[in-house]
């Protein structure tokens, strides 16, 4: 009986005038992966499409509807691959995420790492722009098996929901990523943003927990009396217990951590974006 052939990884990418970083990107995976499929947002004006071109990444046009979630969704649908590897223009591949990679493209059959996995946890470093280090965290999956049926949900903060059995990766950390650079940060104004992307997503449910987390993070951070944070905390926290209950949400406990301290402290030690 002939060998199953080996897996197949596709980059997926969702772009918007990213000329100055989505190259540094696509030069850390490329050759690593199968396919590269990048959304390229249809307000984008610079030459982020002709250098994604330059890497043989296939662009598909993606027009902008508030929601972080529709737009990756809308790219994975048009992968090849056994395997969605998801990075950012802001991000780059380190020696021990090409090892992951590689280690997933030389897999036969179903097992990675030994063991049947769905989703792969990777650990990121935040950089600045300069190279000094911001802080390091795991828990963010960035690599999902195809035949999981894997869909992004919520507008913004998006992530993939847990399917099976998930890999917390040691030997990091596997990405770095430069978003979290204060002078990135402030030119994509992404506060402004996320908090209008938040708000809608509390008018279509005000009992989602995990919207009234990102709006205590936000809150502790712009807010000085913290009043609307706290506020947001004891929601999210309420809010968590009764979707767990019901088996419809769960939430990391490491989140709910930080949203006790929050609450005991008046701050919190926020992990990632």
């Amino acid at each position: 009986m002939a060998k199953s052939r080996c897996a197949r990884v596709s980059l997926c990418m969702i772009a918007l005038n990213e000329e100055q970083l989505i190259e540094g990107c696509l030069r850390s995976a490329h050759g690593i992966v199968d396919e590269i499929v990048v959304g390229i947002d249809t307000r984008t004006t610079d030459q982020t499409e002709q250098i994604a071109h330059r890497y043989g990444a296939r662009t598909i046009p993606i027009e902008w509807r508030n929601d972080f979630s529709l737009a990756r969704n809308t790219v994975i649908e048009q992968a090849k691959g056994d395997w969605i590897l998801v990075l950012d223009a802001d991000d780059r591949l380190t020696a021990a995420g090409v090892a992951v990679v590689k280690h997933v493209r030389r897999s036969r059959g179903d097992a990675v790492f030994g063991h049947v996995f769905n989703q792969l946890m990777f650990e990121v470093d935040e950089r600045r722009i300069d190279g000094s280090r911001i802080t390091t965290w795991q828990g963010t999956c960035r690599m999902f098996r195809m035949a999981s049926k894997p869909r992004y949900i919520n507008r913004v903060h998006e992530s993939v929901p847990r399917i099976g059995e998930t890999a917390q990766l040691m030997g990091g950390p596997h990405i770095l990523h430069l978003g979290r650079d204060p002078h990135i940060y402030t030119l994509r104004d992404k506060v402004s943003r996320n908090l209008a992307l938040l708000k809608l997503s509390l008018s279509e449910n005000a009992r989602d927990p995990f919207v009234h987390y990102y709006l205590a993070r936000h809150y502790a951070i712009v807010d000085p009396d913290r009043q609307r944070a706290t506020a947001h905390a004891r929601t999210a926290l309420a809010e968590s217990a009764r979707a767990e209950n019901e088996g419809t949400v769960w939430m990391e406990p490491a989140s709910k951590a930080e949203l006790q301290q929050l609450l005991d402290t008046g701050s919190a030690d926020w992990r990632g974006e």
